[in-house]
């Protein structure tokens, strides 16, 4: 499991840039249960990172495929993203802010007992989840099951 210490926004140049500039930066450092000196902390820079209760959502607000997400979490010491509340959810749907734009849900825990929120559209889910299947949300904050797997949503990651 792994814990952030802190987040902190980088500017690379002026302070006086808007929020569509891509010359900020977010650095997170967190600790692993598997890291136990405070010398061996990772640092992670994210172009976006919004902290909703415990946990961080991060993203670079890059796209990809459900295996590239699940990924490029892993490598960045985190996990694709399951809300477990409304207002994860919505925070969620501010990152991908344009219509008919998606982002990859972890599937993971998706059946068990610990899930404790869930925002399927309707008619969803329309199938059983396997391990085929992939759940994205929409721009609408609505989840739904996708059998393709290589759609190009984008890639949030919770810590």
């Amino acid at each position: 499991m792994n814990y952030v210490i802190n987040c902190s926004r980088i500017f690379t140049g002026s302070e006086n840039i808007n929020k569509y500039n891509k010359h900020i930066f977010w650095l997170c450092i967190f600790f692993s249960d598997s890291l136990h000196h405070f010398s061996h902390f990772p640092a992670v820079t994210f172009h976006f990172v919004r902290k909703v209760g415990h946990k961080y959502l991060v993203s670079n607000k890059e796209r990809g495929s459900f295996q590239k997400a699940s990924e490029f979490c892993s490598q960045q010491g985190a996990e694709l993203v399951l809300p477990q509340s409304e207002e994860e959810n919505n925070k969620l749907t501010l990152l991908i802010g344009e219509a008919d734009q998606t982002a990859w849900i972890n599937r993971e825990g998706l059946e068990s007992e610990r899930l404790k929120f869930s925002k399927w559209a309707e008619g969803q889910p329309d199938e059983p989840i396997q391990q085929e299947s992939c759940i994205v949300v929409s721009d609408k904050g609505y989840w739904r099951v996708s059998r393709d797997c290589s759609l190009n949503a984008y890639i949030v990651c919770q810590i």
